[in-house]
């Protein structure tokens, strides 16, 4: 199914090159006698022989593309509604000027409910539009028929023509009846936006369609020793033999969109990339391959100097496709969209090495660019500046097999001399009044007529919102409506790539259009909004792939105004990696830079300060930014588990971990951390249970060659051992080990430590105690008896028993199952 619109097309589009699917409505009318005398009728083989006539006409087109190309596809559908009940006037056109046909088209398209259109040409575009989308095709036109017999077939004289007529870009024919079938054939390329080439028709330095094609083969060309070519454009024998040959010149074939500059197959302006914006990645453990990203169809520049200048394409994303080892291309996914916002897809994945990836249309076999990638180096997208940060584990400087990529990096870019990237914002809704004297942009109005300065002032017409205005100083009004022929301009003081305005519609169907410009004043970049109704806001952005955007203009497209309340200008400079450990900057201009990579861990560093990098006007190659291991800051690197730097590794090293955490919680390290003690045991650059563990599990070790044994209450122990000033038991999960511990914290008067031996109990239920263990203790103010709360249960904290996997574990013990300060943390 193909959607109601082409791509970039508005509702006034509706025949800007002839390919595709054709919806086309011949009108045939039938007197009443109630205006005009009732002179000619339609009979039932007349209505069937214009109809096969029609379908004629058309085929011709569908028959010289075949012999053209195979790689387009061109169908006309006729309804044929119109044609079998003719629409009965008034009027009798053939009878009249052909200029007539306002009073007996105007009732039809009023007949049609569009009675309240007042542009004749506004209605037919309306109708037009209604019969594209009622038919499913990407074009529309009518063709209004008077009815004639063989020995009257031609208008009055008076009018603008005798014969038949057509008004371009996709709106209708005017025709008798009796007319041959190639003339439907040559008014239909008008409908295309073809020119008549005979004499007294179109002249040769006339320009129209897609491509903006001279009229090189009108009869007047000239050129000295220029010859005439059959064309279907022409008239009498030229265009006979043109229809019989089914042919017609370069340039007549150009203004309908037939052009192929590089004899592809193709024509310009479907010989577009697709856009295929993704990052993909393998995970081993899972052997899927994942891409993410999105995927669009990319019109070329509309160059027509008639009609709306709309980009548009025909183009789709037809599938998403990848290749293994340089195998076969296979469907990944297959949208049939012009537009994939985004997707998602894994495959399984086999042992390989590499695999491309790529967006492809059926029709015409374009193709967006291939991202390679490989088991183990991430596949990317083009971009100016491709780069990924890995941790150079063997000191080689180069991405080798095995070594991790960083995700959750940070990294910024500056240029080589460390100044920063042009970027700035401009806001209606910061300013008021006449806007002067910004910095980085100059805001501008353009108009033959106009004032040239920009304002900000409420909107009288979006509810009192600020946006830019213009000033008519003749009148002294200001206008918040920006339109083709007043348009907004800024200026930049050096290039840029990429632009974000804020637009908003002004009428019920309003289309906002950007254009960029470089130095020289050439149009680089175009971009049109979707449909806005009044007070509709939307963001509209705009591109050059190698940063030369040096001013836009921004205004109403096909013929509508609408209003700017905001400019942001300038590429991202800074991101944070993702898994994959990679990130890309798009639109730079071209010039020398530094980036500069800062890992979420401590432990990890840049092999530098800063990585310097060129970006040209060519797509950037991947880079690969070397990260070292180094120690934690809060690492005792010559005695790890020495936590408090005493010279010997004790429970109190533990406990000081522990300690930290309570305070703290499970965390990652920060540069600079006013912390007195190397908690960080296991040098990961976090602290951790892991860390209390660490110094646990080596006094553990130690006391084993010389002591065994344990005590305490609960769930039979595992063998356990005693050590120094604790005693530890081991159960077989962390569950067990809970239950050991007291549900409520303590509510005022928190424990201490202290180094005494000795024993206390008594007071009454929810006051805390001490108890003797060899050394260690807690103390609070008021004593509580062991026995009253050695089955309460404490639930997990999550900052630190989400990190112990539920395997066996040794628990401190260091006074009973009272230990009140560790009973917060019981992942230890």
């Amino acid at each position: 199914m193909l959607t109601a619109l082409p791509l970039g097309a508005t509702p006034a589009d509706t025949g800007e090159f002839m390919l595709g699917r054709v919806a086309v409505t011949p009108v045939l009318f039938e007197s009443d006698g109630s205006i005009d005398p009732d002179t000619q009728d339609w009979t039932s083989q007349e209505i069937i022989d214009f109809l096969d006539k029609t379908a004629e006409g058309l085929q011709w087109w569908t028959d010289t593309l075949a012999g053209i190309t195979n790689r387009h596809e061109l169908e006309f559908v006729i309804d044929p509604t119109f044609a079998n009940t003719p629409f009965s006037t008034g009027y009798e056109p053939i009878g009249r000027v052909s200029d007539d046909f306002l009073k007996y088209g105007r009732d039809f398209l009023d007949a049609q409910g569009l009675q309240d259109v007042r542009g004749f040409q506004d209605a037919v575009y309306q109708f037009n539009h209604a019969q594209r989308e009622r038919l499913n095709a990407d074009w529309a036109f009518t063709i209004f028929v008077a009815a004639s017999d063989p020995f009257n077939g031609r208008f009055a004289d008076g009018g603008s023509f005798t014969g038949a007529f057509a008004f371009a870009g996709g709106q209708f024919i005017v025709m008798p009846s009796v007319r041959p079938a190639s003339t439907i054939t040559h008014e239909t390329g008008h409908i295309f936006w073809a020119r008549d080439e005979y004499p007294g028709g179109g002249s040769w330095n006339e320009r129209r369609g897609y491509y903006d094609t001279e009229n090189f083969n009108a009869a007047d060309n000239p050129t000295p020793g220029f010859v005439q070519e059959p064309s279907i454009m022409r008239g009498g024998d030229g265009l006979d033999e043109a229809y019989a040959a089914h042919t017609s010149p370069a340039s007549t074939l150009a203004m309908i969109g037939w052009q192929d500059s590089d004899g592809d197959g193709v024509f310009d302006l479907a010989d577009v990339p697709l856009r295929l914006t993704a990052e993909g990645s393998f995970d081993p453990s899972t052997s899927m391959y994942r891409l993410v990203g999105s995927a669009s169809a990319v019109p070329l520049i509309n160059r027509n100097s008639s009609g709306n200048q709309s980009d548009i394409t025909l183009n789709r994303i037809s599938r998403i496709e990848y290749s293994v080892d340089d195998g076969p291309w296979q469907a990944a996914l297959s949208p049939d969209v012009q537009v994939l916002d985004s997707f998602d897809v894994s495959v399984p994945l086999g042992t390989f090495s590499s695999i491309r990836w790529r967006a492809i249309d059926d029709v015409t076999g374009i193709t967006s660019e291939t991202i390679e990638g490989s088991n183990f180096v991430p596949a990317l997208s083009q971009a100016s500046l491709l780069a990924l940060a890995f941790v150079d584990e063997n000191g080689n400087g180069f991405l080798d097999e095995g070594e991790s990529l960083l995700a959750d990096a940070e990294f910024g870019l500056t240029f080589a001399d460390g100044a920063p990237v042009t970027q700035g914002s401009v806001a209606a809704s910061e300013l008021d009044g006449e806007i002067l004297n910004l910095p980085v942009v100059t805001l501008s109005a353009v108009s033959p007529t106009l004032s040239s300065e920009v304002y900000s002032y409420e909107s009288t017409v979006l509810g009192g919102q600020r946006v830019f205005h213009s000033l008519n100083a003749v009148q002294g009004t200001f206008s918040d409506g920006w339109r083709s022929e007043l348009r907004l301009k800024a200026a930049f003081d050096a290039p840029v790539g990429q632009a974000e305005l804020t637009v908003l519609g002004l009428s019920r169907n309003s289309f906002a259009r950007v254009e960029a410009y470089d130095a020289a004043g050439n149009l680089i970049s175009r971009a049109t909004s979707q449909e806005l109704s009044l007070g509709d806001s939307a963001q509209i952005s705009i591109a050059d792939t190698q940063g030369r955007i040096t001013s836009l203009r921004v205004f109403g497209h096909a013929g509508t105004r609408i209003a700017v309340s905001e400019i942001q200008f300038g590429p991202a400079t800074s991101a944070v990696t993702g898994d994959s450990g990679v990130f890309t900057l798009s639109n730079l201009p071209a010039a020398a830079y530094r980036i500069h990579v800062v890992a979420e861990n401590v432990t990890l560093q840049p092999i530098a300060a800063f990585f310097s990098v060129d970006v040209t006007a060519a797509p950037g190659q991947l880079q690969a930014l070397a990260i070292r291991r180094v120690d934690s800051p809060l690492n005792n690197v010559e005695l790890p588990e020495d936590v408090n730097s005493d010279g010997d590794i004790t429970a109190a090293d533990a406990l000081s971990v522990i300690r930290d955490l309570n305070v703290n919680g499970t965390r990652s390290i920060v540069d600079g951390e006013n912390v007195f003690e190397l908690v960080d045991v296991n040098n990961d650059g976090r602290v951790s249970a892991a860390d209390a563990l660490a110094v646990i599990n080596y006094l553990n070790f130690m006391d084993s060659k010389g002591n065994s044994g344990g005590s305490g209450e609960g769930e039979p122990e595992l063998p356990g051992t005693s050590f120094g000033h604790l005693s530890t038991k081991i159960y077989s999960n962390i569950d067990a080990a809970l239950t050991q511990w007291p549900d409520e914290p303590p509510a005022e008067n928190p424990p201490t430590f202290s180094e005494s031996c000795h024993y206390g109990a008594g007071g009454d239920l929810g006051n805390w105690g001490k108890r003797k263990e060899c050394g260690v203790g807690v103390e609070s103010p008021n004593p509580v008896s062991p026995d009253t709360q050695n089955r309460r249960r404490l639930p997990r904290n999550p900052r630190i028993s989400g990190e112990i996997t539920n395997s066996p574990v040794a628990m401190i013990l260091p006074f009973d199952p009272k230990f009140g300060e560790l009973r917060h943390e019981t992942g230890v």
